[in-house]
């Protein structure tokens, strides 16, 4: 195979391909599974070889033997073949997976076939969601088709997404327009979605109360009777009273608070109290301190102090912003913070933060000038995973003075897994010299193994 794609004659070279792989998946489709498979990897640096089987699978595919062609190996080929066809023709890549492909497989091929073909034709997308059979892969096709069909033409995708019948998967599809019409146009973002929840939450509110009605309950009898009212609940005879579907409204409603709070955090604020729905409120309001932090981190995290001090996920989302714009004085923040735990959790978010942009080597140095009790296992593992690429020994030995035994190993396991690679003779001498618990040190014996460094 290697010797056929150096061929300079593109027409000879594809049938040698082809001829080739005709002949390998007949002979052991399982070999040429991982062939192909490590083809795609090497795909982001030459992409020549993967394209060139890639077309040579379409004649290849025709001459399999009756017994290959029921190959688990070569399903799995084909679904591959699928999803890649699927980016640049997908019609062609629905007629083979149509022809090969069964079950949960074709139902899978056929979300990535409809986002791709919604990219030229949102009604073709359409179609192909028709030929879904499983509901959960069929909201995944609505998800991405919306996505998709958003960027273009934000409308028309929006009225599709508000006409779908089945509640969940409108939240669903929703969510992902929204999160494409955020980015172009938050106003108009917002006002939808406010609009959404609304009309959820009162087509909600009348099928409870018809499905109540012919229960002949009311709410004051489920007020009086609160044992009954769990128990119908875990038994799901009764609905909840509010729509958990608008939960899945949470991630656009938290993007949608960020733009908005970058400009004008009290209108995000307001904004997101409007909405009602108290899990989608608190998404919100996060999503605004994340925005808000970034060009005003000291007064949005006075807001959080005196409006929402418990919610940790707030308090996270402040400091991750404020980390961006300022690390240092992000650090003097969080470790002013009078409650222990919070300030802990403000200090290991600044950290995690801190090290994507910044040297590694540098916020070590930082963070071990801090008091020992303020220098938490997270905090650590954060520094850990952050030095391991560029500083696997110092990373090793750091990981050793964790003291929680799981994130001791995860630690020791990110640094050694650069030390087999660059440094394999330097590793083995650790290993051996490290005071490892037996599974752990086996687990790290078999990595030297791998790399043919295990003697």
């Amino acid at each position: 195979m290697n010797d056929a794609l150096q061929i300079q004659d593109s027409a000879l070279r594809d049938i040698a391909v082809a001829q080739i792989v005709a002949a390998w998946m007949n002979e052991d489709a399982q070999s040429f599974s991982s062939y192909f498979a490590s083809l795609e990897v090497l795909a982001a640096t030459d992409a020549m070889p993967h394209l060139a089987v890639l077309s040579a699978l379409k004649k290849a595919l025709t001459q399999l033997s009756e017994d290959a062609a029921r190959s688990q190996y070569v399903l799995a080929i084909v679904e591959r073949f699928v999803a890649a066809l699927s980016k640049s023709e997908p019609e062609e890549a629905l007629r083979w997976a149509e022809q090969f492909l069964v079950g949960g497989a074709l139902d899978s091929a056929l979300v990535s076939i409809a986002r791709e073909s919604a990219r030229s034709s949102p009604e073709r997308a359409q179609q192909i969601i028709a030929k879904i059979e499983a509901p959960l892969r069929r909201m995944q096709a609505m998800h991405a088709v919306g996505g998709v069909w958003a960027q273009a033409d934000a409308a028309r995708a929006l009225a599709w997404a508000g006409s779908l019948e089945v509640p969940t998967e409108r939240a669903l599809t929703l969510n992902s327009v929204l999160l494409s019409v955020a980015q172009k146009d938050v106003a108009l973002a917002s006002s939808e979605l406010f609009a959404a929840t609304k009309k959820i939450a009162s087509e909600y509110t009348t099928k409870r109360k018809a499905d109540m009605a012919a229960l002949k309950l009311t709410e004051e009898d489920l007020v009086n009777d609160p044992e009954r009212y769990k128990e119908m609940l875990e038994a799901g005879e009764i609905a909840p009273p509010v729509s958990p579907d608008i939960e899945l409204l949470a991630e656009s409603a938290r993007v949608i608070a960020t733009r908005l709070a970058e400009t004008d955090p009290q209108l995000a604020i307001a904004w997101a109290d409007s909405l009602g729905h108290d899990f989608l409120r608190l998404k919100s309001i996060t999503g605004a301190f994340a925005g808000w932090s970034r060009k005003a981190p000291a007064e949005a995290f006075a807001y959080y102090q005196r409006t929402y001090p418990e919610y940790n996920e707030m308090l996270t989302s402040v400091f991750e912003g404020w980390t961006s714009s300022n690390p240092a004085q992000a650090a003097s923040a969080a470790l002013a913070i009078q409650e222990p735990r919070r300030a802990q959790l403000a200090l290991e978010t600044v950290v995690q933060r801190w090290v994507t942009t910044a040297d590694p080597a540098a916020v070590a140095k930082w963070v071990d000038q801090l008091p020992v009790n303020q220098r938490s296992d997270s905090v650590e593992m954060t520094l850990v995973t952050a030095l391991s690429s560029v500083a696997p020994e110092q990373s090793w030995r750091r990981a050793q003075g964790i003291t929680n035994g799981r994130l001791r190993y995860r630690a020791l396991k990110s640094a050694f897994a650069v030390l087999v690679i660059e440094k394999p003779d330097l590793a083995r001498s650790l290993l051996a010299s490290a005071n490892l618990e037996a599974n752990h040190a086996e687990r790290f014996q078999e990595m030297l193994t791998a790399v043919g460094a295990g003697g």
